[in-house]
């Protein structure tokens, strides 16, 4: 055997060759130095080195677990030994070894800063958190664990804190890209995109194949609505990964937001195809589907979304399907308000560790309750067409009126009267979601009435977040939000039976007539339209529905090819969405033996004009499961009777309530096949449809549904009731409302 110093200088010059890069040859001497003294630890640890270093983490694993053996109070040693672990995806034994480092050396800020690493990754966050803070008490320009503190503040939503950590790990690296990275990121969740922007840029400036920075930087010109910018930076990002199935999706999100829905559609589906289970892109794809009225590939597509879906819920997992999204594609809505209860958990879950409470003040003293109207469709926009006239009929003895609108501006008329007609308007829309909390309650709201719910671009962290101490939810999402944060819900017996009370969350408030607002003046252009300006037979009963796409399911369309061919000559005109739903509307009336020719489409109009074409149909047939709330009341202002079947859940009524509040309860059926029979007698029958127009004409000035005033009044004593249960200390309750005399 050699003597100990001739192995001390072999292992020198070893040392020397592995340091140069010749591992191969520093791992042979390594080898003939264990034959040699099969204990000697440093050689042992060395050549697990070298196999970590060549990616043999299981050789590496027993190479330094036997120099661990051999000197089991070695920090060094121990330290690596977790390395090659953690590396291994092995955190617990990991952890073990960090910690036993530590223990062995309680200045060892590296293994007291990896203990941290361990921590995290095991989703042990305080300990990690702990252990992060001992790290830094042992060297305070630890920059990874300052940056690493952000992250986890992060996650126990203390936003503040985030933003001194980050700021404390920048400032002692400048050039640390993952620092601004994660601070942008922080921005971005807190609604703040244009502090996200430079955060990311930085990253990006510091490191320019950062590739989730420049993932990061689209999502927030994204959120600014900002296409091309967002596109740029997700292309430039896929140039990075081209195999990133979030990244495509990202730039499929933004190609379909811009108008470019076919394009979206095929990168939607290669996203499906890198990723099978991208319930995001599924969601997509499902709902452009059916927006293109793509019936069979609509169901294949859904089954798979709907499987998903389900998966995630168990397993507390990210849900792809969209509470809105799923009201209207089944009959019973179980499935929706499954939905819907889960992302109201989500979201109660985290807005509970933000920690913010707002205090109230109940002042029995106030001269008016403070109403605030909250809304991202203050605007050209359906719901700001129902809503036009309510706020300059409110009280202004008894009711103060604040809207705030986090929604773009379109400079509308419609936004400019909601505008004009409020006692304070405020834009919210560039406000984080606690500031904009903070706002509504610093303005004294006493009732805070959501107009959106989970629909498109809202922001319901805002209304989560309670700033006022009663929150009601009204017209936007057409159910139950299934959350604690709303007391009530505005809505009527045709709507809601009140044995419906145990699916909903929200206190039923039972309006004595239609709960949904239609505004008495809105405008019908003097336009004299013909037949031919559209296309339409100038002979021929016209049906009509101009229900938005997605509303038209397979069953609906049958009903309505039945009744074509029932009724000889009839047509039946519909909205053209896009090109893709007229050829395959066509194409299945063929199927089923209809010509294509006697289905007719039009292009969208400004609504004043669109009310006066509408004169041009005799009779309007509703859709099903999504029925037309809007659209029917328009048909009707027009002065056209429509036809429908009461469904089975809150969006597929609304019609009934809307047709028996104007007096023409006989066109709610029950069944599609009296809804087909109803349809067929009546184009065979003019003298019928004719007194049902010349009913509907006389009804329409002196029924209730399109009295506005007399909504409002109703509405007021619902607001009245609220208020009143809420300064006596009471919780919410359902409230019947009586009619006004």
């Amino acid at each position: 055997m050699k003597r100990s110093m001739d192995i001390e200088n072999e292992l020198k010059r070893a040392i020397e060759l592995h340091q140069n890069g010749l591992k191969k040859e520093a791992l042979a001497m390594y080898r003939l130095i264990v034959k040699q003294d099969p204990c000697h630890a440093d050689a042992w640890h060395l050549m697990g080195l070298v196999a970590f270093d060549e990616g043999r983490l299981a050789e590496a694993d027993e190479l330094v677990t036997k120099a661990v053996a051999l000197a089991p109070d070695c920090v060094l040693f121990r330290t690596n030994l977790g390395l090659i672990l953690a590396e291994s995806g092995n955190y617990e034994k990991a952890l073990d070894e960090y910690l036993g480092a530590f223990n062995l050396d309680r200045n060892c800020h590296e293994a007291s800063y990896r203990a941290a690493l361990m921590y995290q990754n095991l989703g042990m966050n305080e300990d990690a958190f702990t252990y992060y803070e001992k790290t830094l008490v042992l060297k305070a320009d630890h920059a990874a664990a300052w940056n690493n503190l952000g992250n986890l503040a992060m996650e126990f939503v203390r936003p503040e804190e985030a933003f001194v950590f980050f700021n404390k790990a920048v400032e002692i690296d400048p050039g640390f890209a993952e620092a601004f990275n994660n601070m942008g990121c922080l921005y971005l969740k807190l609604n703040r995109p244009d502090d996200a922007i430079p955060c990311f840029e930085k990253a990006i400036d510091l490191l320019p194949d950062f590739y989730q920075a420049l993932n990061n930087l689209g999502n927030a010109h994204k959120k600014k609505r900002a296409w091309n910018r967002a596109a740029e930076c997700y292309e430039r990002a896929l140039t990075l990964e081209p195999g990133s199935a979030e990244t495509r999706y990202s730039l499929a999100d933004v190609l379909r937001s811009a108008g470019l829905v076919d394009e979206a559609f095929s990168m939607f589906v290669e996203t499906v195809d890198i990723k099978k289970d991208h319930g995001h892109a599924l969601q997509q794809i499902v709902s452009i589907l059916e927006s293109w009225c793509d019936f069979e590939r609509y169901e294949h597509y859904r089954a798979l979304l709907k499987r998903l879906a389900l998966k995630a819920m168990e397993e507390n997992g990210d849900c792809p399907e969209a509470p809105f999204s799923c009201l209207g594609r089944d009959e019973d809505g179980e499935y929706a308000r499954r939905v819907t209860a889960y992302w109201s958990d989500q979201l109660q879950d985290f807005i509970k560790k933000l920690g913010l409470v707002f205090q109230y003040d109940g002042n029995s003293e106030k001269e008016r309750i403070t109403l605030g109207y909250l809304s991202n469709n203050v605007k050209n926009h359906p719901n700001a067409h129902l809503v036009l006239g309510l706020f300059n009929c409110h009280d202004r003895d008894r009711f103060s009126v604040n809207v705030y609108s986090y929604g773009e501006d379109d400079g509308s008329d419609y936004r400019k009267k909601i505008e004009a007609d409020s006692d304070l308007f405020r834009d919210i829309r560039d406000m984080s979601y606690v500031d904009a909390a903070q706002v509504i309650h610093t303005d004294g709201v006493d009732i805070l009435i959501d107009l959106t719910g989970y629909t498109l671009g809202s922001v319901m962290e805002i209304p989560a977040l309670r700033p006022a101490p009663v929150q009601v939810r009204y017209l936007g999402f057409p159910g139950s939000m299934q959350a604690s944060f709303f007391d009530y819900f505005i809505t009527d017996r045709i709507m809601t039976p009140p044995e419906d009370q145990v699916n909903y969350t929200e206190k039923f408030v039972l309006m004595p007539e239609c709960y949904q607002i239609n505004d008495r003046d809105q405008k019908i252009a003097p336009t004299v339209y013909t037949r031919a300006d559209f296309g339409l037979p100038e002979t021929g009963f016209v049906f009509c529905s101009f229900n938005s796409a997605y509303k038209i399911d397979p069953v609906m369309f049958g009903a309505w090819m039945d009744i074509l061919k029932d009724v000889s000559g009839s047509v039946i005109w519909l909205l053209r969405e896009n090109p893709h739903m007229e050829t395959n509307l066509k194409a299945e009336a063929a199927r089923q033996g209809v010509d294509e020719s006697r289905l007719v489409f039009s292009d969208k109009m400004p609504k004043p004009e669109h009310l006066a074409r509408l004169k041009l149909a005799d009779l309007a047939l509703d859709t099903r499961l999504v029925s037309g709330h809007i659209t029917t009341s328009d048909a009707l202002w027009a002065g056209v009777p429509v036809i429908t079947k009461r469904g089975n859940h809150f969006i597929s009524r609304a019609p009934a309530s809307i047709l028996t509040h104007i007096g023409l309860s006989e066109l709610v059926t029950e069944s599609l096949e009296s809804y087909k029979n109803l349809a067929v007698s009546l184009a065979k029958e003019p003298g019928s449809l004719d007194a049902l127009k010349k009913k509907l004409e006389a009804n329409r000035e002196t029924a209730p549904l399109f009295d506005t005033a007399r909504f409002v009044r109703h509405y007021e004593r619902a607001l009245t009731a609220m208020w009143t249960l809420w300064m006596d200390g009471k919780k919410p309750e359902m409230i019947v409302v009586s009619t006004v005399d």
